[in-house]
């Protein structure tokens, strides 16, 4: 707020001052803000990615470490790792490809507002030269430019922060705005009489992963009858 109001106020001031000279930077300022408004964007989508990726890797973690006696059994740690791994190194890119981006938007910013002062400063004397402005304006209107192009640099930088903060809180929002697809309060009750029935298994093979040659179960067939309870009990009684 303190940052735009400077701006107006300067930018009156500069009129009052030298209509020319401000004249001439209101043609520039409108081209420098359409830039910011669409290297912003790609910031913004660019950040969007980010926070996904982030998301992604982090529900790697999550599900590795929160089964992780599974994940044992199975000797599934590099497997996860690796996973666990690539992601990360994705969101890494993602995220030093977002603060360089941010680096040189706020860079890009202050080449172009000293580019502002020194122009003003080469046509302001030029002006002088000419009577056409006098020494103690010139430098009033180089201070209402300094002022602007300070206030434009801390809205750049706050520019930069609500991205990120944008960003972060639109992967809030999507999750809130997301519809279940199974009704939590209606829906229609399963009659009992309908669950009642057997289980069959028909040439089920089963073996782990790290040690597919070992067949575990192989052609299996059994049936388990309504309301019985059935045990797999190995030769070692696991």
């Amino acid at each position: 707020l303190r940052a735009s109001t400077q701006i107006v106020g300067s930018a009156v001031s500069l009129y009052c001052i030298s209509p020319s000279l401000a004249t001439l930077a209101s043609l520039v300022i409108p081209s420098i803000i359409a830039g910011g408004t669409v290297f912003g964007s790609v910031l913004r989508k660019l950040s969007r990615q980010a926070q996904a990726q982030l998301s992604i890797s982090t529900g790697i973690a999550y599900e590795a470490i929160s089964n992780i006696r599974t994940t044992r059994a199975f000797g599934a740690e590099t497997k996860e790792h690796e996973m666990f791994q690539n992601e990360v190194h994705k969101a890494c890119e993602l995220n030093i490809r977002l603060g360089i981006g941010i680096g040189v938007f706020q860079g890009l910013n202050n080449l172009v507002m000293n580019g502002i002062v020194l122009s003003t400063i080469a046509l302001g004397g030029q002006f002088v030269s000419q009577q056409r402005l006098s020494a103690g304006d010139l430098m009033a209107f180089l201070v209402a430019t300094q002022t602007i192009q300070r206030s434009l640099t801390q809205i750049s930088v706050l520019i930069g922060q609500a991205i990120r903060g944008m960003s972060a809180g639109a992967r809030i929002h999507e999750y809130q705005k997301l519809t279940s697809s199974i009704p939590l309060e209606q829906g229609i009750r399963i009659p009992f009489h309908s669950m009642l029935g057997q289980v069959q298994f028909s040439n089920v093979g089963f073996a782990y992963p790290t040690r597919e040659q070992q067949m575990v179960l192989e052609n299996f067939n059994f049936t388990i009858p309504c309301g019985k309870t059935v045990a797999l009990v190995g030769p070692s009684g696991s």
